[in-house]
């Protein structure tokens, strides 16, 4: 549960508190996103961080208009969202934003959500992300992607697509890593695909895998903070070659 909600008094009219957003890599197309205040330096001196947090919440009445793909460039672009990054895990931050941000939450709830996050994937060109800033979008893309809630809305269909996509971009991440090593040679990117792998596997209660998680510790562990070791992406990889060759035969 979130430590803060948009009550009455965060509720304000916003119709001159907003901000078109555009980005041609993600497809946000003038997107109409919540114009926080920036911080005054008081408030960056003296607030404490719950206080930031509780000034971070988007009022009710314009989160529940906005669409997935607004609720997801709302947050990418928010001044605390990098704090996904101030963890010991890839998962705990994760964690972090979907406990503190009203935004998250109402993303990853909405029933149609996967069906955003599968074709923002399936467009995106990663030869165009050449910035940190992009390559930020990205990262929180897939790992909200991965996420066991997400995961859980897709059907057969959907699950076979989304795996598809998934080895499509791991083979493009290949490719990039050796004319780019310096951008596109590390696992930054390859622990949201194993966990994405691994939550299909755990939600679809694949047998192979599921068995695995409770005789190997750190597979188990990989799953709860997504911190990748080249062992695990082996056995991970391999098994939803497996899953995917049974579910395809279903």
């Amino acid at each position: 549960m979130s430590l803060f909600t948009t009550n009455c008094s965060n509720d304000i009219e916003y119709k001159e508190d907003t901000n078109l957003v555009s980005d041609t890599i993600f497809n946000f197309d003038n997107l109409k996103i919540y114009n926080f205040k920036p911080f005054s330096f008081k408030q960056l001196k003296t607030y404490s961080y719950q206080e930031k947090l509780e000034l971070r919440q988007v009022p009710t009445s314009f989160l529940k208009q906005m669409t997935p793909k607004a609720l997801f460039a709302q947050f990418v672009r928010m001044d605390m969202a990098k704090d996904v990054l101030l963890f010991n895990s890839p998962q705990a931050g994760i964690e972090h934003v979907k406990n503190n941000f009203n935004v998250v939450q109402e993303l990853l709830n909405r029933e149609d959500s996967h069906m955003f996050f599968i074709e923002s994937l399936r467009n995106i060109n990663l030869n165009q992300i050449q910035d940190n800033e992009h390559r930020f979008y990205f990262y929180c893309l897939t790992m909200f992607a991965a996420q066991k809630k997400n995961i859980s809305k897709l059907n057969k269909k959907e699950t076979i697509v989304m795996i598809e996509i998934i080895d499509d971009l791991m083979t493009t991440q290949s490719k990039l890593s050796n004319t780019k090593p310096d951008f596109w040679g590390n696992t930054f990117d390859y622990s949201s695909y194993m966990l994405m792998y691994a939550n299909i596997m755990i939600i679809n209660e694949f047998s192979d895998f599921t068995s695995l998680l409770e005789s190997n510790e750190n597979l188990s562990n990989f799953v709860l903070t997504g911190i990748l070791n080249m062992p695990e992406m082996k056995i991970i990889s391999e098994q939803i070659a497996s899953f995917y060759k049974q579910l395809k035969n279903k």
